[in-house]
């Protein structure tokens, strides 16, 4: 449970940081409002969640690499497979 809750509050930092820097980037509210959503948007497609990356064209596979739901979501599978397999370790 701590890394999942580790890695929860990595990703949180992430889009935080994300967040400040589209906001020092841009000049007025609203620009912030759009950047900030394309952004979003952006690496929820590109991290994987909706969009497979063996079914993805070369292109969008090099803009995966800046998504940082893609590193999330691929830790938290990860964690719950170290999980399971430490769990079936220990039942046999």
């Amino acid at each position: 449970m701590a890394h999942f809750t580790l890695i929860v509050s990595l990703l949180n930092t992430a889009a935080a940081a994300c967040g400040m820097a589209i906001g020092a980037a841009c000049n007025s509210a609203a620009v912030e409002n759009v950047a900030g959503a394309l952004w979003i948007l952006a690496s929820v497609l590109f991290g994987g969640l909706v969009l497979s990356e063996r079914e993805a064209p070369e292109v969008v596979k090099a803009l995966s690499h800046l998504s940082y739901f893609r590193y999330g979501y691929e830790s938290l599978r990860l964690c719950a497979a170290i999980q399971e397999c430490s769990r079936s370790t220990r039942g046999n």
